[in-house]
């Protein structure tokens, strides 16, 4: 997991893959957390594991929708910079927390939530790669996401380095 990181991508198909490649990452996390731990709020503050995990794929349907928008809609935006990188944007708007504290085991668990929210992340992220296909590789570094004036390829990679770091909190927390 170290080496798992969002990286700028060239075209299409890199960021189709990069897809695939982080959402991997991201459910391998989540499939390592014990079930015990599914509903255990972090001490001292923080969501839940499950709460993490429903972000992640809220946060896919979310960019998914905004990239497959009309393009007339997309064009309200105006134009996106050019210079970013997604290597340069926070995955949160909270970066300088280091410390994120452990979750203690909490009680039963019904028998396969876990894998239910690791198909919903999974499937969220098929959502995604359906979105980017949509559009055009002149599209995709042309018009504009929802905020930071990141273009949809950009965007679409937001959103993978956002559910990479939501999962590496909740893997920082187990160990914690």
């Amino acid at each position: 997991m170290p080496d798992t990181a969002v990286r700028s991508v060239n075209n299409q198909q890199e960021l189709l893959q990069q897809i695939d490649e982080i959402t991997r990452a991201i459910c391998q996390i989540f499939h390592d957390v014990p079930d015990e731990y599914l509903y255990s709020a972090a001490n001292p503050d923080g969501w839940t594991v499950e709460k993490n995990m429903k972000h992640i794929a809220s946060t896919n349907r979310l960019m998914s929708r905004w990239i497959k928008a009309p393009r007339f809609l997309l064009t309200l935006r105006g134009k996106p910079k050019t210079n970013l990188r997604i290597e340069d944007i926070s995955a949160t708007n909270r970066p300088n927390i280091r410390d994120y504290g452990s979750y203690e085991k909490q009680g039963a668990v019904p028998v396969g939530r876990k894998a239910e929210l690791i198909q919903e992340i999974e499937t969220s992220a098929e959502t995604l790669k359906a979105a980017v296909r949509k559009r055009s590789e002149e599209e995709l570094g042309k018009l504009s996401g929802l905020w930071g004036g990141m273009p949809l390829g950009i965007f679409a990679q937001f959103a993978l380095k956002h559910g990479l770091h939501h999962a590496s909190v909740v893997k920082a927390r187990m160990h914690g």
